[in-house]
């Protein structure tokens, strides 16, 4: 299954953290899958808003759906948060 790093996880769950939306997780799923189109969709899953069919993963701050269609397509990724000092130009 999906692999979200701690870093990546304690950004995330700041981000929903942000939103003050009680119940509000991420939905994870795959466009296009098996083709040159194939996208990668990573949204906010207001409460109730999720499908019946997914799978939930708990994680540290938040849940995370994820569209059963998807699963065999995620089953190894990585997500990872990259910090950088960088700062784009004014």
């Amino acid at each position: 299954m999906i692999t979200i790093t701690q870093t990546a996880q304690k950004y995330f769950a700041h981000l929903i953290g942000q939103q003050d939306e009680e119940g509000l997780a991420l939905r994870i799923a795959v466009n296009h899958a098996g083709t040159p189109n194939a996208s990668c969709d990573l949204q906010f899953c207001p409460a109730g808003q999720s499908q019946a069919d997914d799978r939930v993963v708990e994680l540290e701050g938040f849940r995370l759906y994820v569209a059963r269609p998807s699963e065999a397509w995620l089953e190894k990724a990585d997500i990872d948060l990259i910090v950088s000092d960088m700062r784009m130009p004014e």
